[in-house]
């Protein structure tokens, strides 16, 4: 308040002056009241005070400030800075429940879901590369408990040579364990492991999207295949062929003869006529 005081005594001296000097370089003649009839070279400056004024400016420059304030200081929040989204959180939160989302996770062990438990179980009942009685360390490799693909306990040259391996590969021991060596017959091992991976994921995500097609109501599918050397048969001669939704899966699982399934279903919203 003491300062306002001081700036408003300022202004109001300046001005004044200011006025006082205009009065003196334009008022050459002497000046007569016609009431009193008195003479006089300068007269008494009255009114035109800036006082009130500034005093209804300040408290209603006030008054409007404290009516924003109250009115939009609800309305303010804390956004991101580069996308203008509302979901931030302070950073030492955040390393907390990535922290505690991680040992969880660690905790977690996975499990088969019924489906690929199945259809593990229909690939170790067909003809395959592997050795049957190793069946638990493979889908304890599918399900990311180990990993048999690492560069640990490598076969030499020698061994490699002698199972008629390529020898610019890296094997190690534990992966060429889990095979029926007689039926090798100088295949990848790494190309037929992941083969057998591939097969169960790609059938089991064309199982839950076909499931999902199915609860939308969309009676029809259309199969759209690779259409190269890799395709089997099967996927070549079904290429772009509708099937119903509830039995492609079925259709194409018993059907399909490539290394792993390759294909996708499209959804078809046309009737068949």
């Amino acid at each position: 308040m003491i300062v306002i005081t001081t700036l408003y005594k300022v202004v109001v001296k300046y001005l004044t002056n200011s006025r006082d000097k205009n009065l003196k370089t334009t008022r050459v003649k002497m000046k007569k009241c016609l009431q009193c009839k008195n003479e006089f070279d300068k007269g008494k400056i009255v009114g035109g005070r800036l006082g009130f004024a500034w005093i209804v400016f300040i408290f209603f420059s006030m008054g409007l400030g404290l009516i924003f304030w109250l009115f939009f200081r609800g309305k303010r929040k804390e956004v991101c800075p580069y996308c203008k989204s509302e979901n931030i959180i302070d950073k030492k939160y955040y390393k907390e429940e990535i922290h505690e989302i991680k040992e969880e996770s660690t905790n977690d062990k996975r499990i088969l879901k019924p489906l690929e438990k199945n259809l593990i179980n229909e690939y170790f009942e067909k003809d395959n590369y592997f050795d049957k009685e190793c069946k638990d360390t493979i889908i304890k490799h599918y399900l990311e408990e180990i990993n048999l693909l690492s560069n640990n306990n490598l076969l030499t040259i020698e061994e490699k040579k002698e199972l008629g391996l390529n020898t610019r590969l890296k094997i190690s021991h534990d992966l060429i364990n889990i095979f029926d060596l007689e039926k090798l017959d100088n295949k990848n091992p790494k190309d037929l492991l992941n083969n057998f991976l591939y097969s169960i994921r790609n059938k089991v995500s064309s199982a839950i999207e076909l499931n999902e097609t199915s609860f939308s109501n969309i009676k029809f599918v259309k199969l759209s295949s690779c259409m190269d050397e890799r395709d089997c048969s099967w996927c070549k001669e079904n290429d772009g062929k509708l099937f119903l939704t509830h039995e492609a899966f079925e259709i194409m699982n018993e059907n399909c003869k490539c290394d792993y399934f390759r294909g996708v279903f499209i959804a078809h919203f046309e009737e068949l006529k």
